[in-house]
This record gives structure tokens, sequence and C-alpha cells, in this order.
């Protein structure tokens, strides 16, 4: 008898996500933890851990800029003077929320693009790639703009609503 993968709620939301912006061809939310559990037991080249900083330095330089940019309208529509970072309570918060999640797709394709500069680490993550045709560098970093294209304006939708609330 095949024993199928646990699903959790978060393991279901995330093939909710998969399915919704086609980055993934599993049918079921058990292959899609199936397949990611495969695909993370791929990278073991030591390149790898080089998506790390270049991520989290893309996803705080562009969480920083949205921020300034969500504080400007906020000065702006509330006659701020000078201009602080982030205000408090219930604006600030949804400001700094809604950003952090409208940078992160950007700041991941990003770090592929910033890695993938690196020409030994690129053939590495091409030779871990070849057994899934899902895990390609242009097929994730399409698959992380279609990603985008969704929680990038949502994110920013939250930003900007909290820069408009008193």
């Amino acid at each position: 008898m095949e024993r199928r993968p646990a699903v959790g709620p978060i393991e279901y939301l995330a093939w909710l996500v998969a399915r919704t912006t086609r980055s993934t061809s599993a049918r079921t939310a058990g292959q899609y933890v199936e397949s990611a559990r495969l695909a993370g037991h791929r990278r073991r080249s030591p390149w790898n851990l080089l998506l790390v900083p270049a991520a989290l330095i893309a996803w705080a330089v562009l969480w920083y800029a949205m921020v300034r940019a969500l504080a400007g309208v906020y000065a702006a529509t509330h006659a701020v003077t000078p201009p602080m970072l982030l205000p408090e309570r219930a604006p600030g918060i949804l400001m700094a929320v809604g950003a952090l999640f409208a940078a992160l797709p950007p700041s991941l394709v990003v770090a592929n693009y910033c890695a993938a500069l690196v020409p030994a680490a690129r053939r590495v993550f091409e030779a871990e790639a070849r057994p899934f045709p899902d895990l390609t560098f242009a097929s994730a970093n399409r698959g992380l703009l279609r990603m985008a294209f969704v929680l990038t304006p949502a994110g920013l939708a939250v930003g900007l609503i909290g820069s408009l609330l008193p």
C-alpha cells in the first residue's frame, strides 16, 4: 500500500497558490508535497547558500524602498513633516507588512539572477534541476513572476490602505 505524504494547511495553501499561478503540474496537494520534498533533497551543493544572502539583501532593499514610498504617501496625505519612516499603530503595521509581502517575489527573482551570474553556480543549478523540469532557472523565475503579479499588487494595496489611514 502506497503511503501518501501528510498535507497540512500550509502545504495545501502553497499548492493552491502554485496551481493558481500555474507554476506546478501537480493535480493534488499530495502530489505537490511529494514533488516538493523530492526537489528539496536535490539541493546539496554549497552554491545554494549563495541564494540566501542574495534573497535577503534584495528583500531588505526592496522592502525599504517600498516603505519609503508609502511613507511619502502617508506624509503627503497627513501633512506630516518631517516624514517618518513608519507611523505608529495600524497604519505602520499595514505599510510594513504589505511592503514585506510585496517585495518577496521580486527579491527572489533578483536573487536567482544574481546567483546565475556566477558561472560555476549556474552549472550546478542546471545539473540539479535536470530531473525536475518544473524547477529549471527559467520555469522557477516564470513561477515567481506569476506570483509577483498577484502578491506584489496585493501587498502594495494593503500598504497603500495603511498609508491612507488616519
